[in-house]
């Protein structure tokens, strides 16, 4: 999708590569990261990771990518590759008006949150989102802005994966020279790959902004609202 976008913009491109690499070794009393029947461990190290940047024209994007081996030489564990990738775009269709926004994160994080982090706690998982974001500006100081997001979520050993649908608005009014007052709402749906056992549901956010700036004073905002949680599965 990322790369499409490149395809379709019409403004020429300021293309920023950057590569990395590195190289190292770590020594450990205890590999397993256990309480007791510990193992000590020599851990050999590479590294190699890339960077690319779009930062000019319609079209803004940023992709980064980074390899990690791990060899254990005392065979705690097996050679051990961590991969990650992570690409972020926004395309600028009309100017301060109309942007698509798309990011993918693919990482290696645990399956267990609470335990070490070893191989053997490790699981892929991509987190996915894309969605056009719509600004209005009004007389008297008046603007509103307007996003529909669609999200994926993937985890590898779980089978909580899910999908999100999302409809956000922001209404904020410059009531006076140092006050802005606003509407800040958004609903979504959440939608799990596994409904038999995980019922979709969705969630209503409605708040009423307030926001000041004085000159001698900091950036002052309060948020009064409420979250409601629809979880019928009609």
């Amino acid at each position: 999708m990322l790369c499409g976008m490149y395809c379709y913009a019409p403004i020429s491109y300021a293309l920023v590569v950057e590569p990395g690499f590195g190289a190292g070794m770590e020594y450990t009393d205890n590999a397993a990261l256990t309480p007791d029947d510990e193992h000590q461990d020599l851990i050999g190290i590479g590294y190699i990771s890339a960077k690319v940047q779009e930062t000019t024209g319609s079209v803004i994007g940023t992709a980064s990518t980074a390899l990690t081996y791990n060899h254990y030489t005392q065979n705690t564990f097996d050679d051990e590759y961590n991969f990650d990738l992570s690409a972020s775009g926004t395309w600028e269709m009309l100017r301060d008006r109309f942007i698509w926004q798309l990011q993918d994160y693919f990482t290696q994080r645990p399956i267990n949150s609470l335990g070490p982090n070893t191989p053997v706690n490790i699981q892929d998982t991509n987190t996915f989102s894309f969605g056009p974001n719509i600004r209005f500006a009004f007389p008297n100081q008046q603007k509103l802005n307007v996003r529909a997001l669609y999200r994926n979520f993937y985890y590898e050993n779980s089978d909580t994966d899910n999908q999100q649908y999302a409809l956000q608005a922001f209404w904020l009014n410059q009531k006076y020279r140092a006050l802005d007052i606003g509407l800040d709402g958004d609903v979504t749906r959440v939608v799990y790959d596994q409904e038999q056992r995980y019922p979709s549901y969705t969630i209503n956010n409605l708040h009423l902004v307030l926001s000041s700036q004085r000159v001698r004073s900091n950036y002052i905002t309060l948020n009064l609202g409420a979250t409601f949680i629809d979880r019928g599965t009609s």
